[in-house]
């Protein structure tokens, strides 16, 4: 009997055991065996909407490059287009006399083995309504070192397409001797007392809400371009109604709702699949919204390098990019040569830039691809960023051909970083098939920065893929 008892007591220890550590197994968390290649991150954010200003509706970006004299000559302009034709034709044909004078130019740059030429374009727009669109273009010529700045100022009649005369805008015929009394202190600190300010030629008036910007092309120095300002109220009176009302529009505003911020991505690790990295210059401009749809639809991310002077006319379409899930990186502000700045005009290149972007996305750039690739040791210490080089290079700004872009692109090896332009359609265009071509060969789409994870990207160094 004793062991009868002995037998039913030793199967009561076991069981009890047993479904104790049956309850434990069950309770406690199972532990996770992650995928090495993927793993799928999830997050979802809600921002306020953007305040952005009226007078940028129906205003886009047109970008024309060319590098010549093996990176000696430069030519990069960004020049308006509106929903009006006759006005777009008219801008077209004034900036491409600007590529026509680079292109008289260039010859003699090639010529000579040290010789620079960087022109450059780009503008603002002080006002706007539904009757008028003004606006100033800034161009800066430079010739081996030697920089000169210029400014011109339009006001287009939106409903004809016709360019306004100052005798339009004025309605008064003494309104040259106004500005000229106003001014008369600024312009003798300028010309010198021996000027005859009552000859004095007044074409390039810019009108601001608040001033009246005159440019003096008789003032210019080596170093740019000489200006006076009067204020707005002091000639109000003599300027055709209808134009003051679009002038004092100049601040209307309005809010756009913010993309859709929730993310279900999924991280590759790229040492254990083949990668290559999409890579996008000069944006945003009015070919980027078709691409992130095409990369939206396709669940590709890219890296975009961003020109700050664009952000404000492309502001949705930045926002966007972020909520994608892209990585925005700096492209500078207006696209200058960085190893020919001094090192306080490098920083303010990057900065400004960095302010426009954030203003929108809430963080700033955290890599740096330089215009043209160039850059020195000064550019590497004062910009305290990764430098996004690139190893693939299909040339789209030369050859603007769809079919050459989709060949030149494809066929990469894995580690590969490509280098590409939103600005043109031809290479947006072209995504769809060179996505198709690296999927079809089992590669994944990664931002620059997931191209070289786990290990970080670090400041000042230069990165071509691996």
């Amino acid at each position: 009997m004793k062991n009868i008892l002995l037998v039913v007591l030793l199967l009561l220890i076991i069981g009890g055991g047993a479904y104790y550590f049956y309850q434990q197994q069950n309770s406690s968390p199972k532990p996770v065996v992650e995928n090495t290649a993927t793993t799928t991150v999830e997050t979802k954010t809600t921002l306020e909407p953007l305040t952005v200003p009226v007078r940028f509706d129906n205003v886009n970006l047109y970008t024309d490059e060319h590098v010549a004299a093996a990176g000696r000559a430069l030519y990069h302009n960004v020049y308006p287009v509106t929903e009006n034709e006759d006005i777009n034709q008219l801008i077209a044909a004034d900036a491409e006399e600007f590529k026509n004078e680079f292109m008289k130019v260039l010859p003699e740059v090639e010529a000579a083995s040290t010789s620079t030429l960087h022109y450059r374009q780009h503008f603002e727009v002080p006002f706007a309504n539904d009757n008028y669109i003004a606006f100033t273009i800034e161009r800066s010529r430079s010739r081996d070192g030697v920089e000169s700045v210029e400014h011109r100022p339009f006001v287009y009649n939106r409903q004809t397409g016709v360019v306004l005369s100052l005798e339009e805008i004025f309605t008064e015929p003494q309104y040259q001797e106004k500005i000229l009394k106003i001014a008369k202190d600024q312009l003798t600190t300028l010309l010198g007392t021996s000027t005859d300010l009552s000859k004095l030629p007044l074409e390039n008036i810019e009108l601001t809400k608040d001033a009246i910007v005159v440019y003096l092309e008789s003032a210019k120095k080596a170093g740019g371009e000489e200006k006076i300002s009067v204020p707005y109220e002091a000639l109000k009176g003599y300027i055709d109604p209808s134009i003051n009302k679009a002038v004092e529009s100049a601040d209307e505003t309005k809010t756009i709702p913010r993309a859709a911020r929730t993310d279900s991505s999924t991280a590759v690790d790229c040492r254990v699949v083949p990668c290559v990295a999409l890579t996008f210059d000069d944006g945003p401009s009015s070919y980027t919204a078709d691409l992130l749809e095409t990369l939206e639809k396709e669940g590709v991310k890219a890296t975009f390098f961003i020109i700050g002077r664009n952000v404000q006319y492309q502001t949705a379409v930045l926002d966007k990019m972020a909520a994608g899930g892209h990585v925005v990186g700096n492209h500078t502000w207006d696209h200058p040569d960085l190893k020919y700045l001094t090192p306080v005009e490098i920083e303010s290149q990057l900065s400004r830039t960095d302010a426009a972007v954030s203003a929108i996305t809430g963080e700033n750039t955290k890599s740096l691809r330089p215009p043209y690739g160039s850059f020195d040791s000064t550019v590497q210490a004062v910009a305290g960023l990764p430098l996004i080089l690139w190893n693939v290079d299909p040339e789209d700004w030369s050859t603007r051909d769809t079919a050459s872009n989709i060949s030149r692109m494809t066929g990469a090896s894995a580690g590969s970083i490509i280098l590409s332009h939103d600005i043109y359609k031809e290479t947006v265009d072209a995504i769809p098939a060179v996505i198709a071509d690296y999927k079809k060969r089992g590669f994944s789409f990664v931002t620059v920065e997931e191209l070289y994870a786990p290990v970080p990207l670090e400041e000042g160094e230069a990165y071509y893929g691996q």
